[in-house]
């Protein structure tokens, strides 16, 4: 035992809470319910002998923290040379609220490495796990019920047995592995696939009847392959593929007669992670649209009467490869190729009437050489017809939901 004449000095930092404690002075202390700041209730610094045990550090309304002597050999002395101590946050009644291991780190702060447990007031056990050098590290345990986390009041954890069961790996502080929820039935409520922190898998949310509710591939965090959402019987109600985050999509517009008036493929806007998913908390990816969708793919648009009018592709937002219009009678019109989103190679246009109209070779978007031209009869003329008509409106914005994945329960 250390000599009794000696003061302890400590300098606490545990799960996210600063505390100095020098030579009886009073401190901030974080509240681990609120997360606000109270003043303690009292402060004490004592002498180090074999009679005291247990000694109490500081307390507040609403928890004390404790450190028992029968858990070390000794007391710090210059905060150098303890080398583990159990830390118990007890409640108002002397009920133990959270236990777990602390050491010092580099700079003499001690820091959570161990086991850690907290109960409620009744006793029951509602969190287990470890930590490694203040960093959650293997699997980890939480309980919750109805009333815990907004998510387990939303669909489907809405319609399951409360309370629920959270566990998942971590790894450094980052969950790890499938963080799986289950209700007091032990049914699986949702499973999701993560690694480093990250969303990276198989997402899959259950209806109470066993059925899947939705399922979704992310890759480092986005969306990323299929996403399809079902109905409690087992009906598909929506199937969507996504490539790092964006959806591809086909759009049509309609005539005034309700006949269509063009199809044209998209890449959503690009879906940004807001906030990555919580697992103390339990609080699930938070992700938003920026920017603006763009036309990503083929597209084909029509004359009211139903005769095709052109069809081509794009590649994100610019006309690539074959290129092919037609007027309303049927007859081609016009012929030719993109590259990057600009003329290129040989392009032919006709007259309604089937007679050829002009001939040109462009380069980089620009005619190459000399442009011929000839009129309905077939006769040369110096005013050559190059312009295009792709048949499609100028690019607007559609609202689009994004997957329930990303914005149901927030």
């Amino acid at each position: 035992m250390r000599n009794a004449s000696k003061r302890l000095a400590f300098k606490l930092s545990l799960w996210g809470i600063g505390i100095g404690c020098f030579g009886g002075s009073i401190a901030q202390a974080q509240s681990l319910n609120s997360g606000t700041s109270q003043p303690l209730k009292s402060v004490m610094v004592l002498t180090a002998s074999s009679g005291e045990t247990p000694i109490k550090i500081l307390s507040n309304e609403s928890s004390e923290f404790v450190l028992d002597q029968r858990e070390n050999e000794g007391y710090v002395i210059d905060g150098s040379d303890l080398e583990s101590d159990t830390i118990r946050e007890r409640f108002p009644d002397g009920k133990v609220r959270i236990e777990r291991k602390v050491v010092l780190d580099d700079e003499g702060n001690y820091i959570n490495h161990g086991p850690y447990q907290e109960w409620t007031s009744k006793g029951e056990l509602v969190t287990t796990g470890s930590f490694v050098k203040g960093k959650r590290h293997g699997p980890w345990i939480q309980m919750c019920d109805a009333k815990g986390a907004k998510l387990v009041t939303t669909y489907p954890y809405s319609k399951f047995k409360a309370p629920f069961q959270s566990s998942v790996e971590f790894d450094a502080g980052m969950m790890d592995g499938v963080w799986t929820i289950t209700d007091a039935d032990n049914k699986v409520v949702s499973q999701i696939q993560l690694a480093g922190g990250k969303r990276d898998g198989l997402t899959t949310f259950f209806h109470p009847n066993g059925q899947v509710f939705y399922q979704a591939e992310y890759s480092a965090s986005l969306l990323n392959g299929s996403y399809i959402e079902k109905s409690m019987e087992g009906r598909v109600v929506r199937d969507e593929k996504y490539t790092a985050g964006q959806r591809t999509e086909v759009v049509q517009e309609h005539f005034p007669n309700k006949t269509i008036k063009s199809e044209i493929s998209y890449l959503s806007a690009p879906h940004k992670l807001i906030a990555a998913d919580q697992f103390e908390t339990m609080i699930l990816a938070e992700y938003k649209n920026v920017g603006e969708r763009i036309q990503n793919g083929p597209f084909i648009s029509y004359y009211n009467n139903g005769q095709v009018k052109s069809k081509g592709t794009f590649e994100k937002g610019k006309m690539e490869g074959s290129f092919e219009s037609w007027h309303q009678n049927g007859q081609m019109a016009t012929s030719g190729s993109y590259t990057g989103g600009t003329q290129s190679g040989k392009w032919i246009w006709w007259h309604e009437n089937g007679m050829r109209q002009s001939i040109a070779n462009y380069v980089r978007g620009k005619a190459d050489g000399d442009v011929l031209a000839w009129n309905e009869q077939g006769k040369r003329v110096t005013s050559p017809k190059t312009t295009i008509d792709t048949g499609l409106e100028p690019t607007k914005e559609i609202p689009v939901s994004l997957p329930r994945a990303n914005n149901t329960y927030r």
